[in-house]
């Protein structure tokens, strides 16, 4: 039985694929839409990229600062 993803993830997931950018990509677009003291307290890129993965299986929703930069990196924010 297929666990249907939140549309959250989905659409996650989607805005990244239609700018045709990995996971790796994602991850440095996210550092690089941080401040400079958000950007001290990341993660690792690895780190930051397996939260991706997380966020796009629907296992966890970004909460701050990784809606900020999310909004950031696509432009919005």
């Amino acid at each position: 039985m297929a666990t249907e993803l939140p549309a959250w993830a989905v659409r996650l997931r989607a805005e990244r694929r239609n700018r045709l950018w990995s996971q790796k990509e994602m991850a440095r677009r996210l550092v690089e839409a941080a401040d400079d003291d958000v950007r001290a307290r990341l993660p690792s890129r690895e780190s930051i990229v397996r939260r991706i993965k997380a966020y796009e299986a629907g296992h966890n929703q970004p909460d701050d600062p990784y809606r900020l930069l999310y909004a950031r990196a696509r432009g919005g924010g």
